[in-house]
């Protein structure tokens, strides 16, 4: 599946941000709240994204869509 480009929708995980407070690193779970403080999902269920632009997340209950390509 290298270099597939694909359509992923889930909840965020922030890992990194900018100095903005912008999300560059984060992972894509499939469902809300997976953070350190409960289990996490398997690791064939977790995403990593990276994105050097930055998003802003309000909200990590909030489900989103990236576009990209595989690695």
């Amino acid at each position: 599946m290298n270099g597939k480009t694909i359509r992923l929708g889930g909840y965020p995980v922030p890992l990194e941000t900018d100095a903005k407070g912008h999300s560059t690193l984060f992972f894509i779970v499939p469902y809300p709240g997976a953070c350190i403080h409960v289990p996490p999902p398997p690791p064939n269920q977790l995403v990593l994204v990276r994105y050097p632009k930055g998003l802003k997340l309000d909200d990590i209950y909030t489900p989103l869509w990236v576009e990209g390509t595989l690695k």
